[in-house]
C-alpha cells in the first residue's frame, strides 16, 4: 500500500523498488566485518572484502565474482530484501509473484533523523526534490494538496516518490505509479491496508481524493499514471537491520493482530489447504531445472555465473528439502495476509512496531508462510546469531495473542522457511527475467539469501527445539 516515508502501492510487475534514503542503524544488526566473518566461519558462499568492494567466493579456486559494495556506512551490509519477497516463501500459486518481492536499495527506506529537507517551493518544478508537472497537477486536482516543501523519496525502479510537506506542516508520502501499473490492484492493496488499520494494526493513513478514492488516476497517457498519498511515518527504520531484543515479541504480537483482522476480510476467507502451498516438490524442481537450462543456453559472466552455480546447488539440495517438507503438517491455515511482509515493509521505532506498509491485494495464502518470511528473514538469520531464540519469542507472542491458531503450524515455522527459501529461484532468475533489477544491493542480498539457506539447514533442529519449548510456556493474552 502507499507507504509512509518510503513508498507505497503495488509495485510494477517484477520490479524491486529502490529506496535511496538512509536510515539510522542504531544497533539494529552487526557490522559488515562480523557478517563477513560469519560467512567465512560457516562455509561458502560468503561475501568477503577485496579490492573494489565486496566479492562473492564460491567453492573452487579462481571462481570469484564481483559483488556489491556495502550499501551503508558503519559496515551495514547493503542487503535489500524482500519483497518475497522477496523472501521467496510463497507456495506454487504465489511463487512467481512473491519470489520477485525484494526491494533493491540501500538499507532502510526512511530518512535518518536530521537528514536534509528539500528546498521550499512555492510551485513544484521538475528537478531534484521537486514533483513533475503531472504529479503536481494530480495532487492539486484530486487532493487539493499544494506542496510547500518537497523531498525526494526513495524511488522504485520505475515509480517516482516524494515526501511532501504542506504549508501547515502536514507531511505526506506521495507515490507516482508508472504507466503499466494495475490501478485496480493498487487500490485493492491500499484498501487491504486500511482494513487492517481499522482493526488496530499500525498502518499509515491513506489520504482520500476529493471524491473519496484511494488513488488518483491521470488522464490517458499521463505520467505518472496514478498517484497515492499516505501519511509519512517519521523517525522509523525498516527491519532490514534484523530483529533483536524486544522487537521479536513486538513483531509477533503485530502479526497476530494483523492476521486476526485479515481473517475477517472478504478477500481471503480462512480455510485449510495442503502443505504444498508452501513447498511443491515437483514445481520447485521444474523451475530450478528450467532456470539452469536457460543459463546454460547463453554466455555468462559475473553474477550470472554465480547464479548458475547457486541454482545447481539448490537443485542438488532439493531431495533433502523434500524429506524435511514431508514432516510439515498435512494441512495449513490459509487466509488473507499482508502478502509482502519482508523486513523492508516493517517499520520500527526502537523495539516497537511503528507501521506495516506496502500490502499486496488480498488473496489466500498460508499464514505460517508469512510468519516464516519475516521471522526467518535472511538478513536476520545471517546477522543475528541468536535468531533461533528470538524466533521462539516471536512465535510465542503470536500464539499468546492468537490462541486459536494451531500450535502445530507455529512449530513448523523454521521448517517452512527453509523449504520455501531453498526451493525458490529468486533472485537467481533476475538476470534473465528482470535484468534492470540486478543492482549492487540485489546481488548482495542474493549472497545473504544463499547463506541463510545453509544456516537454516544447519540450525533447524536447534530452532525447532527452541520454538517447541516456547510454545509449552505460552501465557495466553488474546487481542
Amino acid at each position: 500500500m502507499a507507504s509512509a516515508g518510503r513508498r507505497g502501492g503495488q509495485r510494477p510487475r517484477g520490479e524491486p523498488a529502490r529506496r535511496g534514503a538512509a536510515r539510522g542503524l542504531g544497533g539494529a544488526g552487526a557490522g559488515g566485518g562480523a557478517r563477513q566473518a560469519a560467512g567465512r566461519q560457516l562455509g561458502e558462499p560468503c561475501a568477503v572484502s577485496g579490492p573494489g568492494g565486496v566479492h562473492l567466493r564460491r567453492r573452487g579456486p579462481g571462481r570469484q565474482h564481483p559483488r556489491a559494495d556495502q550499501a551503508a556506512s558503519g559496515g551495514a551490509a547493503g542487503v535489500a530484501a524482500g519483497r518475497a519477497g522477496g523472501a521467496g516463501l510463497a507456495g506454487p500459486a504465489e511463487a512467481a509473484a512473491a519470489d520477485r518481492g525484494l526491494p533493491d536499495r540501500a538499507p532502510g527506506g526512511h530518512r535518518a533523523p536530521g537528514a536534509a529537507r528539500g528546498p521550499a517551493l512555492d510551485r513544484p518544478r521538475p528537478g531534484p526534490g521537486a514533483v513533475n508537472e503531472g504529479t503536481a497537477a494530480l495532487l492539486a486536482r484530486a487532493y487539493g494538496l499544494v506542496p510547500h516543501t518537497v523531498e525526494p523519496g526513495p524511488a522504485g525502479t520505475e515509480s517516482v516518490n516524494h515526501i511532501v510537506t504542506e504549508a501547515g506542516g502536514a507531511r505526506w508520502f506521495v507515490k507516482g505509479h508508472p504507466p503499466g501499473a494495475d490501478p485496480v490492484a493498487v487500490e485493492q492493496a491500499l484498501e487491504l491496508g486500511r482494513f487492517a488499520g481499522r482493526a488496530g494494526v499500525p498502518v499509515p493513513e491513506v489520504r482520500e481524493t476529493g471524491d473519496g478514492r484511494l488513488l488518483a488516476r491521470a488522464p490517458a497517457g499521463g505520467s505518472p499514471a496514478a498517484v497515492s498519498v499516505s501519511a509519512y511515518v517519521a523517525g522509523a527504520e525498516t527491519a532490514e537491520g534484523g530483529l533483536y531484543g524486544g522487537r521479536w515479541a513486538a513483531v509477533g504480537r503485530t502479526l497476530a493482530r494483523l492476521h486476526t483482522a485479515l481473517a475477517r476480510h472478504p478477500g481471503g476467507h480462512v480455510r485449510l489447504a495442503p502443505s504444498t502451498v508452501v513447498h511443491d516438490p515437483g514445481a520447485r524442481r521444474d523451475r530450478l531445472r528450467r532456470l539452469i537450462e536457460r543459463y546454460e543456453e547463453r554466455p555468462r559472466e559475473g553474477f550470472e555465473g554465480w547464479a548458475l552455480d547457486a541454482a545447481r546447488d539448490r537443485l542438488a539440495l532439493l531431495p533433502r528439502i523434500d524429506e524435511l517438507a514431508a514432516a510439515l503438517p498435512d494441512r495449513l491455515t490459509v487466509q488473507a495476509v499482508h502478502g509482502d511482509l519482508a523486513s523492508p515493509n516493517l517499520l520500527l521505532r526502537g523495539e516497537r512496531v511503528a507501521a506495516v506498509i506496502d500490502f499486496r491485494p488480498p488473496g489466500p495464502r498460508a499464514a505460517v508462510w508469512e510468519i516464516a518470511r519475516i521471522g526467518c528473514d535472511p538478513r536476520t538469520v545471517v546477522t543475528r546469531a541468536d535468531w533461533p531464540a528470538g524466533l521462539a519469542r516471536l512465535i510465542a507472542a503470536y500464539r499468546a495473542a492468537r490462541p486459536g491458531f494451531p500450535a502445530a503450524e507455529l512449530a513448523a515455522v523454521p521448517r517452512t522457511a527453509l523449504c520455501a527459501l531453498a526451493g525458490s529461484v529468486y533472485p537467481l532468475n533476475e538476470p534473465l527475467d528482470h535484468p534492470q533489477s540486478v543492482t549492487r544491493s540485489l546481488r548482495t542480498y542474493a549472497v545473504t539469501r544463499d547463506r541463510a539457506i545453509t544456516l537454516l539447514l544447519e540450525r533447524l533442529p536447534e530452532a525447532e527445539r527452541a520454538v517447541a519449548e516456547a510454545l509449552k510456556h505460552v501465557r495466553f493474552a488474546p487481542l
